[in-house]
């Protein structure tokens, strides 16, 4: 089984609103990414009460922009447990293109319970 690093967003904040936001956010999943040597990162939103369109766009956006391969990205899962925000991520992904993997917690990933999103063949997400 790879080895898995997890992003909490929480831990920085319980909402997000702004493209600058999103780049910060961004740049410190970097450097994180940077200092693990984890075959899978899963950035958890878990706990997240509000995101706007554009922190998601410019976040989300940034992720995908940096890892173009689908067999890089297939290492990042989207955990998440808010529909409203899966709604969101789920959209932005289908505009731009680009697809994540995503699970509704942490926990899931590690028994291998994923969906798509993003998949513009594919029905919506299953939210909570």
């Amino acid at each position: 089984m790879p080895e898995t690093v997890t992003f909490s967003l929480v831990d920085m904040s319980r909402s997000f609103a702004t493209r600058a936001k999103g780049q910060e956010v961004f740049a410190f999943l970097s450097k994180a990414r940077e200092d693990t040597e984890a075959e899978r990162v899963i950035v958890d939103w878990c706990g997240v009460n509000a995101a706007s369109p554009s922190f998601i766009d410019e976040f989300v956006g940034r992720i995908c922009e940096t890892c173009p391969d689908e067999g890089l990205r297939d290492g990042i899962v989207i955990t998440c447990d808010s529909g409203r925000i899966v709604e969101l991520i789920d959209t932005v992904l289908r505009r731009r293109g680009y697809q994540l993997s995503y699970a509704l917690k942490p926990e899931d990933v590690l028994t291998g319970r994923l969906n798509v999103l993003g998949d513009p063949s594919g029905s919506r997400p299953v939210l909570a």
